[in-house]
C-alpha cells in the first residue's frame, strides 16, 4: 500500500519543518524511490517509505535542536511572509497544524532540558575544582569564627588597657592609647584576613 502526498504535508504528519524534510531528501536520509519527481521538482513523497527511512535514519538530539528554534530557512519563509500579508495569511493557516503536531509526546523538550541540567552540573563541578564554589556551610564557619575571633579581641581591650588608661590623667593621652590599641586590633584582623585568603588561594592551585 503506498500514499503519496506533498513535502508539506509529510512535514505536518512527522511533527517537523518543510526544510527539515527537504534537507533529509538531499542528504538521502529519505531514498531517491519514496521521492516523485517532476523535472527537478519534488511531487510527492510515499509517505510511508519516506517515513520508515525517517525514523532509521533521523538523529532525535539533531532533530530536537532544529526543531526548538526555528531553522534559517524557515526564517526567510517567514520574512517573506511578512513582506506579502496574503502569503503570510496562508502560510499561517498551513503551518498551524505543524506546530500543533511538533513533539506531541514532549521528547525534544525533555531531551534539551536534561542537555541543559547537565551542562549546567558540569559547570558548578568546574567552578568547585578550581575553587570559585565553596560549600555554603564552609563559608558559614568561616564567617563564625571571624564573628568570634572579632568579639574576642574587643573584648579583651578592656581587661588589657583598664590599668593603662587609669594612671593617665591627660584625657587627650587616654584617647591616644585607646585609639592606638583599637587600631592595632583591627590591623591584626586585616592580616589574619590575608594570611586566609592566601592559604586557601594556594590550597586551590596545589589541587
Amino acid at each position: 500500500m503506498e500514499e503519496w502526498i506533498g513535502q508539506r504535508a509529510f512535514a505536518r504528519r512527522k511533527g517537523v519543518s518543510h526544510t527539515a524534510v527537504q534537507k533529509a531528501i538531499a542528504d538521502g536520509r529519505i531514498p531517491a524511490t519514496a521521492v516523485r519527481r517532476k523535472g527537478d521538482r519534488i511531487a510527492a513523497i510515499e509517505f510511508y517509505a519516506a517515513s520508515a527511512a525517517w525514523d532509521a535514519n533521523t538523529d532525535p538530539a539533531a532533530q530536537a535542536k532544529n526543531e526548538l528554534g526555528l531553522v534559517p530557512a524557515e526564517s526567510a519563509e517567514l520574512s517573506a511572509a511578512a513582506a506579502d500579508p496574503k502569503k503570510g495569511d496562508a502560510s499561517a493557516a498551513g503551518d498551524e497544524p505543524q506546530r500543533a503536531t511538533k513533539d506531541p509526546h514532549g521528547y525534544q523538550l525533555e531531551r534539551a532540558k536534561r542537555e541543559k541540567f547537565a551542562a549546567a552540573t558540569a559547570e558548578l563541578e568546574y567552578f568547585k575544582a578550581i575553587g570559585l564554589l565553596v560549600p555554603v556551610e564552609s563559608v558559614n564557619e568561616s564567617q563564625r569564627r571571624l564573628f568570634r575571633e572579632v568579639r574576642d579581641k574587643f573584648l579583651n581591650l578592656a581587661d588589657r588597657l583598664t590599668p593603662v588608661v587609669t594612671s593617665e590623667r591627660d584625657p587627650a593621652r587616654v584617647h591616644a592609647i585607646i585609639k592606638s590599641e583599637i587600631e592595632k586590633v583591627l590591623n591584626e584582623l586585616s592580616d589574619d584576613a590575608r594570611a586566609e585568603s592566601a592559604e586557601g588561594t594556594a590550597e586551590r592551585l596545589a589541587a
